[in-house]
């Protein structure tokens, strides 16, 4: 089963998506699945072009959804397609944290319903599956981790950066790490990343924090940004497997922040703390700034961690979930 024949499905390959995956380096995340397994992307409309879609998703050993809100209403279709006794595997996945859920305005059952579709079902950190159906698994996504470890951190910059998460639109609590860090380390600057002011939560004090506030930005440049600065805050409340620290643990940057980050305390684990107590994501600042050998060994830890993460590990990963639902499935069927 190591060398399964895989497609990805989605509901269509806008210009944001083919860009995505043209990107080298390439962000971590759900599209890694395709790189890692050098399986084939269509969209859903293209596979119907085809007059016989059972016969065209029975050419792979698993065919792959991600869930998000444009996608679940393919979730039937295929299932549909392929039916009940199809040897081809259907896998779906969510990557979309818990706490924001609500706004799919789906009912709570009809996606427990939609989970149950699927011959394998997965979400990426274990918060997010608690709140999944029993048999869901817990996989996070690949990382181009021998990629990313080609990239050499240039520092040239007395900076550090923030990550702004654009679908919490939290800007509270980095602020006041801002005023707090400024008042230690006056010359420092600070830069926050991939700010929109249009879902940015208090707007009326955002011109008095950070010198720099950076748009979205291709992941290329966005990568290469992030390498001139001496740490990266990660401030989220929200519970996520965190794309960004894997990124980050792999070029050899040291993250600070929030614990609710599951790949954060994987391999951040000295500078991982709940988001809400900022007299410790503060010290660790300091420590970062202040002790050469601590932001070594910091660095060293993560870069040998985030291989959890590399793509050969991952596909064995998700391969021995697929064995594993396999095998639940003919108990529950013998039961």
């Amino acid at each position: 089963m190591s060398k399964l024949k895989y497609l990805c499905v989605l509901h269509g390959l806008s210009a944001g998506v083919k860009s995505t995956l043209e990107e080298v380096p390439r962000r971590g995340g759900f599209y890694n699945w395709l790189f890692a397994f050098k399986g084939d992307i269509m969209p859903w409309k293209n596979i119907e072009a085809q007059g016989d879609a059972k016969s065209f998703l029975e050419r792979y050993d698993v065919v792959h959804l991600n869930m998000a809100p444009v996608d679940q209403l393919l979730i039937p279709e295929i299932r549909k397609a392929l039916g009940k006794s199809s040897s081809t595997k259907f896998v779906i996945n969510n990557d979309y944290v818990a706490e924001q859920w609500h706004k799919w305005n789906i009912h709570p059952k009809q996606y427990w319903h939609l989970q149950g579709m699927g011959d394998m079902v997965f979400g990426t950190e274990p918060c997010q599956v608690s709140h999944m159906i029993p048999r869901a698994k817990t996989i996070p996504h690949p990382h181009w981790i021998k990629m990313l470890k080609k990239m050499a951190p240039s520092e040239t910059e007395n900076s550090y950066g923030v990550l702004y998460h654009w679908w919490e639109g939290k800007t509270h609590s980095p602020a006041i790490f801002d005023f707090k860090l400024k008042k230690e380390f006056p010359k420092i600057e600070s830069k926050f990343y991939a700010y929109r002011e249009d879902v940015a939560e208090d707007k009326r004090w955002l011109r008095t924090f950070w010198d720099y506030k950076v748009p979205p930005m291709n992941f290329p440049e966005y990568i290469d940004d992030l390498m001139t600065n001496k740490f990266v805050y990660e401030p989220t409340n929200s519970h996520t497997y965190g794309r960004n620290s894997v990124d980050l643990a792999a070029i050899g940057i040291p993250m600070i922040g929030s614990d609710r980050v599951w790949s954060m305390k994987y391999c951040f684990p000295k500078t991982s703390h709940d988001p809400w107590r900022m007299d410790k994501t503060l010290n660790v600042a300091r420590r970062i700034l202040k002790e050469s050998r601590f932001r070594q060994e910091v660095i060293d830890y993560a870069q040998d961690a985030c291989e959890f993460f590399n793509y050969k590990n991952s596909k064995e990963r998700f391969i021995a979930a697929l064995e594993e639902s396999e095998k639940d499935e003919k108990e529950y069927l013998n039961t």
